[in-house]
Parts: structure tokens; C-alpha cells; sequence
């Protein structure tokens, strides 16, 4: 699954350049949440190392100016304490923006809430979203998401709600929409509603239903994020099903090999389709040739790019078709790039 010249990997790496650095910051949760995807727990250690996340900052913004985005995640991020204020306070100096995502259990009361992130915000953090529905409040109340996310809207702060839904559940991010605390905040401060987003997602388990219609669509962090473990492995995505595709995990990260490790995945000509046509776009093509091939039913993306690292079908048929689409898929990504490029820059943000 590899393009038949490895110069044009190379190529194409030096001319797709990332935009967000991910810290995977822990794998250590309050919460255990059923089918998490990162199988987030309090019993894992804390393992994480302020000192080489800001080794890594430093190296990937020499290494890549086109980084615009540092976001800290886990796990839960938030207890790192003020490790995560200095790693925040470093991204900004670097010239970043700065987004945490977390789970709100510190939030317990408002006075908490702001207490905290008013130390973020002058530590340099810009965006905040909280992981919310049926399955982190079975940890979390949703008091407490609410205090966190209406006290970061209040200073001005972006703060986004994901909340997911099952087949059985109902609309989660509808009733915190309705929640008390919630109506209150955009009685009081209507000025500051536009900070408080509420995003409904789709929960991904080992039971879950299908409920949703995959639409396919270009996979959007793939190639575009250099996402780093808390073991310190540079991974290919972000994605919900990461840790379970041994082709995603591109080794050892250093500041010494960032380039190479980056630049190695355009070597994987799979990872260029994925950024092209999604998952379930690569499947519908391959079924097209396969009318007998089985395929599940996917509640979301990253189950479909499992499926298809994992298929042995697919995977031989990729083997010996792939080269049918190479001309087509490099053109079309090519193509992307420079017109995204282009409006960048017509609206002032650089490639």
C-alpha cells in the first residue's frame, strides 16, 4: 500500500505540512468509561513529562511553522495541575493557540470553575471543549460540565460541549441546552452566548447500535495533526480507533526525528486516499469490485478505517489494485492542498 516511488512520498510531504500538534497528555482518567477509546481509567499512572512536551513544541514549530493549534487531551488532561499551565504558557509563546479538552470534573462549583481557568486563560489558554453525554455523566454531573463551559463562555473564552448519544439515548446536547444553569447563563449574559457551543456526536462502543448514516467524507485530521502519546509515539490521526491500527503508530518521537517520522506516512499510500475520500468512500470503491465483500454497519468514521486496516480482503485487495488509483488520488490531493492554500492566504492565514 505503498506509492511504487518513494520520492513522491517525500514530495508530498514537504508540501503538506501539518496545522495542529495533539498531546494524547495521559492516558489517567477520573471517569471509566465504558468502551472509552483510549481505555481511559484512575488506575493508569499519570506518565506524563512537562519537560519533553515542551521539547516536542519547540522542535515542531522550528520544523513546521505551519502549525497554528496546540490542543492537551487525554486521558484527562486537567490533572496535570499546573504541569498543564506550563505546557499551555510554552505552546503560546511558540506563537500557538492553545485548546484543552477534558471531562469537567473540577468544575464543582462555579467559584472553582472560574478560579481555574481564569490561571489557564492568563497562562495563554484560547479554547476549551468539554466530553459530556449518557456515558462520561455516569462520572461527571452535569452541573459540573456546565459549570466549567458557561464560566469559560462568561470570560470570553470559546467553549464547545461534545456530547454523545446512543440509539436509546435521548438528544444529550438538547438537554443541556434546556438545563437551569444553562438558561440562566443566556438570560444574564446574552453578550456572551456566541462563546457557548454545543456539538451532538455520536458514541462509538462494543454495543453500540446504528443508529446514524455514515455519510463519507475526507477524513479531517489525518496527515494534518502530528498527534503525540503519553509514552511519546508519534501517531498518524487522532481518531477514535487509533490505538488499534498498528500502521497509525509511526514509532518513537524525538525532537531529533519529528521530520522523518512526519514524513514517512506519505509512504502509506492509504493514509493519502483516507485524506482524499474517507474510509467509507475507499470501501464503496473497493465494493464496487467486491460485490460479495461484508461490511458492517459504522455509527462513525473511524470504525470504517479500522475495518479497512483490518480487513484481510481489503487489504489484499489493496495490494493488488491500488496502483488504478494513485494518478487520480494524488492529483485530487495535490489539488486540495494548493487550493486550500490559496484561501488561506486570501484571508490572511498563510498555507
Amino acid at each position: 500500500m505503498t506509492p511504487s516511488e518513494t520520492s513522491i512520498g517525500e514530495m508530498l510531504a514537504r508540501a503538506h505540512k501539518p496545522a495542529t500538534l495533539v498531546f494524547i497528555t495521559t492516558y489517567k482518567c477520573t471517569a471509566s468509561c465504558r468502551s472509552c477509546c483510549f481505555g481511559c481509567t484512575p488506575k493508569h499512572p499519570l506518565n506524563s513529562d512537562s519537560g519533553k512536551i515542551k521539547k516536542i513544541i519547540d522542535a515542531a514549530v522550528e520544523r513546521f511553522p505551519s502549525l497554528k493549534l496546540a490542543v492537551f487531551t487525554g486521558g484527562e488532561c486537567f490533572l496535570l495541575g499546573k504541569d498543564l499551565n506550563k505546557a499551555i504558557t510554552h505552546a503560546k509563546s511558540r506563537g500557538l493557540l492553545t485548546r484543552c479538552v477534558t471531562n469537567g470534573y473540577w468544575a464543582v462549583t462555579p467559584e472553582i470553575a472560574t478560579k481555574r481557568l481564569k490561571e489557564l486563560r492568563d497562562a495563554g489558554l484560547t479554547e476549551i471543549n468539554f466530553s459530556a453525554g449518557f456515558a462520561h455523566q455516569e462520572f461527571v454531573p452535569s452541573e459540573s460540565v456546565l459549570n466549567g463551559a458557561l464560566s469559560a463562555a462568561k470570560m470570553g473564552m470559546l467553549a464547545l460541549l461534545s456530547v454523545e448519544n446512543n440509539a436509546s439515548a435521548d438528544n444529550g446536547g438538547e438537554a443541556l441546552k434546556k438545563h437551569p444553569l444553562t438558561q440562566r447563563f443566556l438570560k444574564e449574559h446574552p453578550d456572551k452566548a456566541k462563546f457557548f457551543k454545543v456539538m451532538d456526536t455520536v458514541w462509538v462502543g462494543k454495543d453500540n447500535t446504528a443508529f446514524a448514516d455514515v455519510k463519507s467524507k475526507p477524513c479531517e485530521t489525518i496527515l494534518d495533526s502530528l498527534v503525540v502519546t503519553p509514552d511519546h509515539r508519534l501517531k498518524s490521526c487522532c481518531g477514535l480507533t487509533v490505538n488499534t491500527i498498528p500502521e497509525m503508530d509511526m514509532g518513537p518521537l524525538t525532537a531529533d526525528n519529528l521530520g522523518r517520522l512526519h514524513a514517512d506516512q506519505f509512504d502509506d499510500f492509504l493514509k493519502i486516499w483516507l485524506k482524499v475520500d474517507g474510509p467509507e468512500g475507499i470501501i464503496t470503491h473497493i465494493k464496487k469490485s467486491r460485490s460479495g465483500l461484508k461490511i458492517p454497519k459504522f455509527t462513525h468514521p473511524c470504525q470504517a478505517c479500522k475495518f479497512l486496516y483490518s480487513s484481510l480482503e481489503i487489504k489484499k485487495y489493496l495490494l493488488e489494485n491500488f496502483q488504478e488509483k494513485v494518478s487520480d488520488v494524488l492529483f485530487r490531493f495535490s489539488a486540495a492542498k494548493e487550493i486550500s492554500k490559496q484561501v488561506n492566504n486570501l484571508i490572511g492565514y498563510g498555507a
